[in-house]
């Protein structure tokens, strides 16, 4: 529609930036028509760490959800391509930028096309809130081909995408009860 849409400052840029982003939190179906509602999971800022970066967004992959989350400009680069092995390049996201402040903005594309930009065309200037639109079929799916249409095991389908991503049992367990904000233990996980 074009349509510029402006938030009012409010207590916190994941809100404002999810007020404003234009990113539809519904679900597609098979045919393609909005069947559900996803979720909306904030991560706050990303690990620093290689490693601990690798596993929180695998496992964010293997989460249909709106995932928020704040990266500072000296790190944006590195943790969107960390994304794009984890989400596999053509999922869509939102940085949002300067939120309520004169420079605000708001660029959209594929976490390709983020990288391309913050590479080639411009330098990251400001503090990002990333939204990342994940319908499931991230890292951590990549190799599920099934299609089952039962009902899921409680976790277990999602502790072997994981697993086929490249992490241990012992480690996907743990990044599960890291990214579910569920008060589970790792050891219940671990035993599912």
């Amino acid at each position: 529609l074009g349509i510029r849409v402006h938030c009012i400052p409010g207590p916190c840029a994941f809100a404002a930036a999810l007020s404003a982003c234009g990113i539809t939190a519904a679900r597609k179906d098979g045919q393609g028509s909005h069947a559900a509602q996803l979720d909306v999971h904030f991560v706050g800022f990303l690990p620093e760490k290689p490693k601990l970066l690798k596993r929180k967004l695998v496992a964010m992959s293997s989460i249909p959800a709106v995932h928020v989350a704040y990266v500072a400009p000296h790190d944006l680069v590195r943790q969107l391509r960390a994304m794009k092995e984890a989400f596999l390049g053509t999922t869509e996201i939102v940085l949002a930028r300067e939120l309520t402040k004169l420079y605000e903005e708001f660029w959209s594309g594929s976490i390709e096309e983020a990288i391309h930009e913050f590479t080639v065309n411009r330098e990251p200037k400001g503090e990002f809130t990333i939204l990342v639109q994940n319908q499931g079929g991230g890292a951590a799916d990549a190799g599920d081909a099934q299609g089952e249409t039962s009902s899921p095991p409680r976790y277990s389908k999602v502790l072997e995408s994981l697993m086929r991503a490249g992490m241990s049992s012992s480690e996907a367990a743990k990044a599960l009860v890291e990214i579910s904000q569920l008060p589970l233990k790792k050891k219940e996980v671990y035993n599912e």
